[in-house]
């Protein structure tokens, strides 16, 4: 595991756009959804995973079917615009909202890199990762003693 919880964010969602698209490309734009007392997937009127309840809590199909993998795919798609808008960039100062130099910055960058979205209550952006990307890590298994 790594302290970056930027890193550790790219790696989780690479892993897992790669088992979502895998089991969407296995099932196609399955239509899943949790009923007959059996968890269900079809594309284009064939049945990819017809299974009763029996040992699965009718809960757990329920959630399965919500987690479909285009589900996955969306939230990861949505999280990652999310780490676009905290992206690292260098300290500007209240300029630090791109990832280019101001044109008076000379190239040099003695201050910690800074959030390009999170700033502070005087408008001074925060040091980076800031505590949104750190909480998408931990919703990822990400914990700040790693």
């Amino acid at each position: 595991m790594t302290a970056d919880p930027l890193a550790y964010l790219h790696a989780a969602h690479a892993e897992a756009q790669t088992e979502a698209e895998a089991a969407r490309n296995e099932a196609g734009d399955a239509d899943w959804y949790a009923g007959d007392e059996a968890l269900h997937a079809r594309n284009s009127g064939q049945t990819i995973v017809n299974g009763p309840w029996g040992h699965l809590d009718e809960r757990l199909g329920v959630y399965l079917a919500r987690h479909d993998p285009a589900a996955v795919l969306r939230r990861i798609t949505a999280e990652r615009k999310q780490l676009e808008l905290h992206a690292t960039v260098p300290n500007h100062g209240r300029f630090s909202d791109h990832n280019a130099c101001p044109a008076l910055c000379d190239g040099e960058h003695d201050d910690p890199p800074v959030c390009r979205s999170c700033r502070n209550y005087a408008g001074d952006p925060i040091d980076a990762p800031c505590p949104t990307v750190e909480i998408l890590a931990e919703g990822w298994g990400w914990t700040p003693d790693q």
